[in-house]
């Protein structure tokens, strides 16, 4: 069987022998071919790949790989693999079968009193249901592309972000509320190294919006603005595993006691300088 378009494999598990030919056939561009586990664990993985084969308008048969022929084979639109994801979004043509296949999840949901087989039942619809979007990024020169193609996808990670764990005030806004209370947790601390460490953490939440208002042209000391009303947002997730790294490496640099640091080498000028001449 010969393909001129992407193959995707879905298996339970694959020999080792069958991988390395794969492998091969796609580095000689012989196939183009991805393979990836089957979804799901017990009856769930069965009514996963049940969903798989209607959006992708193929019909689950017991023939042998000898006896399959490319016309038995679905079809989509679009596929992207990654490392833990497998995203497939449907051909068109497909779009009738996917809504009635919907309902009768509903239905099923609506009549199981079960908590897991609820839950299951709501990832299929959610699965079948969810869209997925093509961001196109146009550019005159290619480093302009890369550059926007790079902000691009920090938005959409940034996006993802706050979908997990909401949005906080940005412009370092929010470790400025966070430093009101660092007098409340000093104060339940008895080693005086201790609360000068909270001071010091006190002082360095205050550091990142002071630095974007004087960036912007005001005094970082006496700023005022409803940032969320003025759609200045950072994703909590951001916010937070900046914060803890920043703890991180403080803790590492004090219990180390010293940082190594690549030593900045000024360029040679391409003229060599002769005193009394070279201004």
């Amino acid at each position: 069987m010969q393909l001129s378009v992407p193959l995707l494999i879905i298996a339970e598990d694959i020999a080792r022998q069958v991988l390395e030919t794969l492998v091969v056939n796609k580095m000689q561009g012989l196939l183009n071919v991805a393979v990836v586990k089957c979804p799901g664990l017990g009856e769930g993985k069965k009514a996963l790949l049940q969903d798989i084969a209607l959006m992708t308008g193929q019909l689950i048969f017991g023939l042998t790989l000898e006896g399959a022929t490319s016309d038995q084979l679905g079809i989509a639109r679009k596929v992207t693999v990654t490392s833990n994801s497998t995203t497939i979004v449907a051909d068109p043509t497909t779009q009738a079968e996917i809504r009635a296949r919907i309902l009768q999840i509903k239905k099923d949901l609506a009549e199981t009193d079960n908590a897991y087989m609820s839950r299951k039942l709501s990832e299929r619809i959610a699965k079948l249901s969810g869209g997925v979007a093509v961001i196109k990024v146009g550019a005159h020169t290619e480093v302009e592309l890369e550059d926007l193609k790079l902000r691009v996808e920090d938005a959409k990670n940034a996006t993802f972000a706050a979908m997990d764990e909401g949005i906080v005030p940005g412009g370092g806004a929010t470790y400025v509320h966070l430093s009101e209370l660092i007098p409340i947790i000093k104060n339940s601390m008895e080693d005086l190294d201790e609360q000068i460490g909270a001071d010091i953490v006190a002082k360095a939440l205050l550091a990142p919006a002071k630095s974007i208002a004087t960036n912007a042209g005001v005094d970082g000391d006496i700023v005022y603005e409803d940032l969320l009303s003025a759609g200045v947002a950072d994703p909590c997730r951001v916010s937070r595993c900046a914060l803890q790294s920043a703890v991180s490496v403080a803790g590492v640099v004090l219990t180390t006691q010293a940082v190594l640091v690549e030593k900045t080498k000024k360029p040679k000028p391409p003229i060599p300088l002769v005193p009394g001449i070279t201004p």
